[in-house]
């Protein structure tokens, strides 16, 4: 028999199979009374929602844009299960992202060639500069955290490491320690105080590395490095033989490298911004 999510509004959604699972919420594919398909994240009632959850929702209404993914609505509602019987549960849905993960295009598909590159880096770059105006940065950019539509069109997804670019006391900077290893900023490696945009561009320079690689750049942002100390040691000369010799040809154009070297630089003030 099939399982029904209640919404808070009146909405019935139809619950499918699930698109993944963490330690607080499943996120299932699900569709209304007239077929339209949605992603919904569930919460049992006994997670803390605001905490977990805030951060989220603050940021998917603040920010309504092609390139980032769409928020449906949100809150309590039950969900009825014939056999198991109805619960509560905290819910949001999300507009379905069909195309799936842009990782598992890069990881199944190859590296892109550079003007498919320089399509979702455009599309990635519209959508922040659009957040950081909006006085959000997400903080944890990865390809994993870039969706696609059903028409290959790039949707930034997963808020909940997004905090305001003013910092949480208004002065500019950000001082928790979070996000993916690969593809954190030197200065969150150093335990400083940090930028949020200025993450999020170093970020999104390693997610076009990897986007014309299908590979890293480095293992790390930090001095322990070699590949990356080889970068803000001015030497770029060495990083881009190493990579050219690993990939067998140079498929790196002028334009890239220098894209690529001005995102990734170790000061975050000489780093460029959108």
């Amino acid at each position: 028999m099939p399982t029904y999510l209640k919404g808070e509004k009146g909405a019935r959604y139809q619950l499918g199979r699930t698109l993944g699972s963490g330690v607080s919420c499943k996120v299932k594919l699900a569709k209304d009374d007239n077929n339209n398909r949605f992603a919904v994240k569930i919460m049992s009632k006994d997670i803390d929602f605001a905490e977990l959850m805030s951060a989220e929702l603050e940021t998917l209404r603040q920010c309504a844009h092609d390139n980032v993914i769409g928020l449906v609505e949100s809150g309590k509602g039950t969900q009825e299960n014939s056999k198991k019987g109805d619960k509560s549960v905290h819910y949001i849905v999300l507009e379905l992202a069909q195309g799936g993960e842009l990782f598992d295009f890069i990881a199944l598909g190859g590296r892109f060639p550079e003007p498919v590159t320089r399509l979702y880096a455009k599309q990635l770059c519209q959508a922040l500069s659009y957040m950081h105006k909006k006085g959000v940065c997400h903080r944890d950019l990865k390809p994993e955290n870039l969706m696609l539509d059903a028409n290959y069109n790039l949707k930034v997804a997963d808020f909940g490491f997004a905090a305001p670019t003013v910092g949480r006391d208004g002065k500019g900077k950000l001082t928790t320690q979070l996000g993916t290893a690969s593809y954190m900023a030197p200065e969150i490696h150093l335990g400083k105080p940090y930028e949020g945009p200025a993450v999020d561009v170093l970020a999104t320079g390693i997610i076009l590395f990897v986007m014309m690689t299908q590979r890293p750049p480095f293992s790390q942002a930090s001095h322990d490095d070699p590949h990356y100390r080889l970068l803000i040691g001015k030497r770029g000369d060495l990083f881009w033989s190493a990579h050219e010799e690993a990939e067998g040809e140079d498929i790196y154009s002028k334009e890239f490298k220098s894209l690529f070297e001005g995102m990734l630089a170790f000061n975050p003030k000489e780093r460029l911004t959108m």
